[in-house]
């Protein structure tokens, strides 16, 4: 049994944890990407949180007015990513929809991601 949280027990600080340990291990074998791989492992986690402070918090009007907005929250988090992305070479506007193509449900349920394009 490795130390620090267990995935079944805690989730966030096992995420947490594991990218910690992705970040001080020997560096034998330099193909891996450590930095960026213990980032995305520490961003799964902020979408559980993120998903469970919205359950919390949600009421019948906020979701309305998310849906209502929806568009245009896709639009800005759309223009981030091409930003983000830019950084690295990146040209990805070009390939995201255009219009956001999955429901504010799909986006709230837990344990839900978008499937990779084949």
């Amino acid at each position: 049994m490795p130390d620090g949280p267990r995935y079944d027990d805690d989730y966030y600080a096992w995420t947490q944890y594991q990218a910690e340990v992705l970040r001080t291990m020997r560096r034998a074998d330099n193909r891996l990407d450590r930095e960026r791989v213990a980032e995305e492992i520490e961003d799964l986690a902020s979408i559980v949180e993120a998903r469970r402070a919205l359950a919390d918090k949600i009421t019948s009007t906020l979701q309305r007015d998310a849906e209502a907005m929806l568009p245009e929250l896709y639009g800005d988090a759309r223009e981030l990513a091409d930003i983000g992305l830019r950084k690295f070479g990146e040209h990805a506007a070009a390939r995201l929809p255009p219009i956001c193509p999955y429901t504010l449900e799909q986006i709230r349920a837990r344990g839900w991601y978008p499937k990779t394009p084949s």
